[in-house]
């Protein structure tokens, strides 16, 4: 938004009565768009992803059940999936 002249304002989880609403988006115009911004937005075009799976971190096993402890089951679920369980 910024190499085409706006700037984008976040506010994130502005309402504590609804915990679906996970942010409030708008936009306010720029005075100047600086070569930086449309070099950022150009770069955009060129990028790309071979979307293979992420490599586990380090220390997986002792990292996984930190992770498993930290997500909230009734909110979100986690499945590790093994390696030769993938191509299915």
């Amino acid at each position: 938004m910024a190499a085409v002249g706006w700037i984008s304002n976040v506010e994130r989880f502005p309402d504590p009565n609804n915990l679906d609403h996970l942010a409030s988006l708008d936009f306010t115009p720029m005075s100047l768009v600086t070569d930086g911004q449309r070099r950022r937005a150009d770069v955009i075009l060129h990028r790309r992803t071979d979307r293979l799976p992420f490599a586990a971190p380090r220390n997986w096993e002792s990292f996984e059940p930190v992770l498993r402890d930290t997500v909230d089951a009734g909110t979100v679920h986690l499945d590790v999936i093994a390696d030769e369980l993938r191509p299915e």
